[in-house]
């Protein structure tokens, strides 16, 4: 593994010219950054757009981005109107695909990339806003290239309704096992979500069961197995935030309590679920706050809920200083270590060992900056998942750039 490490790290100085330590030099130094253990800041092209036309927040704004789990060099990102794409990991750009629509609001509302046949597949949910005097009933397109270039084709439409949660993303889109996708489009009771499935994604079809009374309302996280394309997790935290498996495609669920030592749990935003071994449990953290005497409810200190074992078994683990994490992204390496960021842009790397980590186990990792102006990890797009590849290529979207990290496996 860790040589793979240092072959993709070659690979991406050779592109941009150099493979010395001379690439700091050079228009782009993403090689160089990655081997110091720098944050690099990727700026995919935003193109001038009407802001009539972006649904929730305007022109010149990050919608959602991927990297290919298998080719940490692959990065994929979109404002909402056009993907643009990146072989040498962010150092440079090309347009792949516009939605090319103007006569009707239509966006791409959520983007995933997977490694299936030799290729980095993109998949898209595209969201029309529909014309009065119909409110909020929207239509939901998923979008397939299977090379992530060329032939670009619609493979199912559905419809639903839009909610005002601008917290929530509007639609997700994500592969596992097999390359088998999930999309949760938005269903039509307002605030829940309907799954369609495709083992090829191409051929859709709906796994929602016809009544769901537990139904995550405000849906801001979806993960699949790569191991096993039935297991799915999701977390949505519009009122009581909740946290739920799936073992059968989405067709059941279960609720799962990542709090069970507290009898009112810790105010949460965010929850990430990796599988480090094939044919081992899932590993769920979720980072929430737990307001102690020696702070505010307004900034609660952070503790994350852990698992190692698909969430029968749950321990605390704390940061080794006091730490903000209402809006700090998550992301996890090949092996299951977390990589954790703090509002103030402190980042630690929690280490997965078979065991709940102690607080002298988080090791400090580069900062990652300052939050960017009038920057939030929730804008109703798919844009606040932090993402990670093998070897350990951590992703964090931004308003206007993409932040990415190298983590030595």
């Amino acid at each position: 593994m860790r040589t793979w490490c240092v072959t993709v790290l070659l690979v991406c100085g050779t592109l941009t010219g150099s493979a010395a330590p001379a690439a700091t030099a050079a228009p782009c130094a993403r090689a160089a950054a990655a081997r110091a253990g720098r944050w690099f800041d990727a700026r995919p092209p935003l193109p001038d757009r009407n802001p009539g036309r972006h649904l929730l927040e305007g022109s010149h704004i990050l919608r959602a981005a991927a990297v290919d789990p298998a080719d940490p060099r692959v990065v994929v990102a979109t404002d909402g109107t056009r993907v643009q794409r990146s072989d040498d990991g962010g150092c440079t750009w090309r347009e792949v695909w516009d939605v090319g629509v103007e006569d009707v609001v239509t966006e791409i509302a959520a983007l995933d990339v997977a490694h299936v046949g030799g290729r980095s597949r993109v998949l898209l949910v595209l969201v029309t806003e529909p014309p009065r005097p119909y409110a909020n009933l929207a239509r939901f397109q998923v979008v397939r290239s299977e090379d992530g270039r060329t032939g670009w084709a619609t493979v199912h439409t559905a419809f639903g309704v839009l909610t005002s949660y601008h917290s929530d993303p509007v639609a997700l889109v994500r592969s596992g096992a097999g390359g088998v996708a999930y999309a949760a489009l938005p269903s039509l009771a307002a605030g829940t979500y309907s799954y369609v499935r495709s083992a090829d994604g191409t051929t859709w079809e709906d796994r929602t069961p016809p009544a769901d009374p537990d139904a995550t309302v405000g849906l801001t996280g979806v993960a699949v197995s790569p191991w096993n394309a039935d297991e799915v997790w999701e977390w949505g935290v519009f009122g009581a935030s909740r946290l739920r498996v799936s073992l059968d495609g989405a067709l059941t669920w279960r609720t799962v309590d990542p709090w069970p030592t507290y009898e009112d749990d810790p105010s949460w935003l965010l929850a990430d679920v990796a599988w480090p071994r094939r044919g081992g449990p899932a590993r769920v953290v979720v980072a929430g706050g737990s307001p102690p005497s020696s702070t505010t409810a307004a900034d609660p200190a952070a503790v994350l809920a852990w698992s190692g074992d698909g969430g029968a078994t749950w321990g605390l683990s704390f940061p080794p200083k006091p730490l903000s994490l209402v809006e700090g992204p998550l992301a996890s390496t090949a092996r299951g270590d977390v990589v954790v960021a703090g509002r103030d842009g402190t980042v630690f790397l929690v280490p997965h060992s078979g065991r709940i980590p102690r607080r002298a186990e988080w090791r400090t990792l580069a900062p990652l900056g300052p939050p960017e102006p009038m920057a939030t990890t929730h804008l109703g797009y798919d844009a606040d998942r932090a993402s990670a590849t093998s070897p350990g290529v951590v992703l964090v979207p931004g308003l206007q750039r993409l932040r990415l990290l190298t983590v030595a496996p």
